[in-house]
């Protein structure tokens, strides 16, 4: 079974204003909404599956996450509420000859993470990479941040 390609993206912006208007991007490609029964408080923590009609479903539940109908396949959306208080080391300057590095600490209240799910990598893939953009633009417009 194809497992998927995933992509993270954080944000401030709330995840059910997030949803909302990914779902609708998703309804105007002719894709359904599967919700999962986990989803308890929405802004803390949600996934959403989506497909275009039965015969993708079933594909995809046999031959997991491609685009073998029509160049098009299942994809999913998963995010969760957080706060984001954590040190990373920027890989880029990491010497161990010099034991020199740089590292960085984020510090924000509640922010949100969005994991996306679709069939290949982006770079070679123009479905993945539509639903990709799609969300990208959304959390940016949504952020008020233009690329």
């Amino acid at each position: 079974m194809a497992n998927s390609v995933d992509y993270k993206f954080y944000s401030n912006i709330s995840n059910t204003v997030i949803a909302e208007r990914f779902n609708q991007f998703v309804k105007d490609m002719g894709y359904q909404i599967e919700l999962s029964n986990a989803d308890k408080s929405e802004e803390e923590s949600l996934f959403r599956f989506y497909y275009k009609n039965e015969e993708m479903l079933s594909y995809h539940e046999e031959n997991g996450y491609n685009t073998d109908l029509n160049g098009e396949g299942c994809f999913s959306l998963s995010s969760e509420a957080e706060t984001l208080n954590e040190e990373f080391i920027v890989a880029d300057t990491l010497d161990i000859e010099t034991g020199f590095s740089q590292s960085v600490k984020f510090v924000f209240g509640k922010s949100y993470s969005y994991l996306l799910s679709v069939p290949d990598i982006i770079e070679e893939d123009p479905f993945s990479k539509k639903i990709f953009d799609g969300l990208y633009q959304i959390i940016q417009k949504e952020a008020g941040v233009s690329s």
